[in-house]
């Protein structure tokens, strides 16, 4: 488990709203969030300095102060409890910068999951220099209703699906329906859920059929209310679930990504799931297997060692990479203390492409019902992390806690897409006698290995 890096615990109170996500993507200059209810945000443009704030009513942090500089013309986002029933979200601009009211953006991608599009910040030379002063100005209302909002509602026109199918060439899975589409998205297990909101299923729509070559062995269509459709895709092996989007407002297109060349199946030789890798691309993934020296990290039942279980199955990940030609550099390749700057530090050094930190998790000795896999990200290793968690999930007998974000010190100093991998519970009555064994760390190695390269080969 991640210790001092900022720990999540594997259980949290049961809230009944919370903010279960977000990211700012610097590139797109757009914010990202989700929740876990239905609710409608509050914007507003605040002058001296200029930012702009997201208040989400009724939504409980649960967690402290977060931040994340951002650089350049944006100087950073922070999220906190503003009071006691209202999350605040803000994206504040470096001195002289500012923002037109008019062209931000504020969509409901679905019930739960909202994106905040910035335009291009513009810098006033002929404005003297912006000094912050302690009282705020009287904010821009960007609410009621927000400019460019996109939200489902009872008054919508309800679209109905009137095709889903996988194009012959490119592989895409295009979804139809007759009115504008909103969606969310949920990993479950192997699964992908495509949730359509304010829609139904035609009556003569059954989806597209499915051969050996296709890229998912398995969609299904469900009808989950008179207003909402699910649509589940479990993607074949050497498939990868890219991109969503809407290509206009009716249709939707999922990208699934097919690999290329074999690897043995776990503890064997044999073909199994097919990496693209490009023959003069060169890879360098950093391998940081948690804890080490006088810091043991967890210890579960039998007195087995998190430091022990993950220098294993890290050793285990950086031999198999290897021989798929893939550089590997490990933060600890022994029973040594490394701090967590310096693991960061290494991966800057070689440029590295990926960061993978593996660690095993814990809770408390008596409550050993809490077991299963977690994977977190943060910024840029989202693709990383459910490529990797889906792997493992379908090579390796655990339950599933989910893919999730966290601002781990590895996570969010790094600059390179990062994941944090917990390969199971130590305190786990399931986990912990499997965390034990030689076999099971194996296969955990293996399905690690090849999320990597299968991410890597998805490029």
């Amino acid at each position: 488990m991640p210790g001092f890096m900022g720990m999540m615990l594997g259980v949290t109170p049961a809230m009944a709203a919370r903010l279960e996500s977000w990211r700012f993507d610097r590139n797109l200059n757009r914010l990202e969030f989700k929740t876990d209810v239905n609710i409608r945000p509050r914007a507003q443009l605040i002058q001296n300095p200029t930012r702009l704030v997201v208040d989400l009513p009724g939504i409980k942090l649960n967690k402290p102060l977060m931040n994340q500089p951002i650089g350049g013309a944006i100087k950073g986002m922070r999220v906190s409890q503003f009071d006691p029933q209202t999350t605040r979200m803000v994206i504040e601009m470096a001195l002289g910068y500012n923002l037109d009211p008019k062209l931000i953006q504020i969509r409901g991608v679905s019930n739960v999951q909202w994106s905040v599009q910035l335009p291009k910040p513009q810098l006033n030379p002929a404005t003297p220099p912006i000094i912050p002063t302690e009282k705020e100005p009287t904010p821009i209302s960007l609410s009621s209703p927000v400019p460019g909002i996109s939200k489902p509602s009872p008054a919508s026109p309800q679209s109905t699906i009137q095709s889903i199918e996988i194009e012959p060439n490119s592989g895409r899975l295009i979804i139809r329906g007759d009115q504008a589409l909103t969606y969310g998205t949920h990993l479950q297990g192997s699964e992908y859920h495509i949730i359509l909101n304010n829609a139904r299923l035609a009556d003569n729509v059954t989806g597209p059929q499915l051969t050996p070559s296709s890229p998912v062995t398995r969609l299904r269509l469900r009808q989950d209310d008179s207003q909402t459709v699910t649509i589940m895709v479990e993607p074949s092996s050497g498939t990868r679930i890219g991109d969503l989007m809407l290509i206009d407002a009716k249709t939707l297109v999922l990208t699934l990504r097919r690999s290329l060349l074999p690897i043995g199946q776990p503890g064997g030789s044999s073909p199994g799931i097919p990496i693209p890798v490009t023959p003069h691309a060169k890879f360098v993934v950093v391998i940081d297997a948690g804890h080490g020296g006088p810091d043991p990290g967890a210890i579960g039942i039998g007195g087995v060692r998190e430091k022990d279980v993950v220098l294993s199955i890290s050793q285990q990940v950086a031999a198999l990479l290897q021989q798929q030609g893939i550089e590997v550099v490990m933060t600890r390749n022994d029973d040594s203390d490394v701090d967590l700057e310096p693991r960061v530090q290494l991966a800057e050094q070689v440029n590295a492409t990926l960061f993978v930190s593996i660690h095993a998790n814990a809770f408390r000795m008596d409550q050993p019902d809490i077991n299963g896999l977690e994977t977190f990200y943060y910024s840029t290793g989202d693709g990383l992390a459910q490529m990797v968690h889906r792997t493992i999930l379908q090579n390796v007998k655990i339950g599933d806690r989910g893919v999730r974000t966290a601002r781990f010190y590895v996570l969010r100093e790094t600059s390179m897409p990062s994941i944090l991998i917990e390969t199971g519970y130590l305190t786990g009555q399931n986990d912990a006698p499997l965390l034990a064994t030689d076999n099971f760390r194996t296969q955990m190695a293996n399905a690690i290995a090849r999320g990597i390269l299968l991410y890597l080969g998805s490029g």
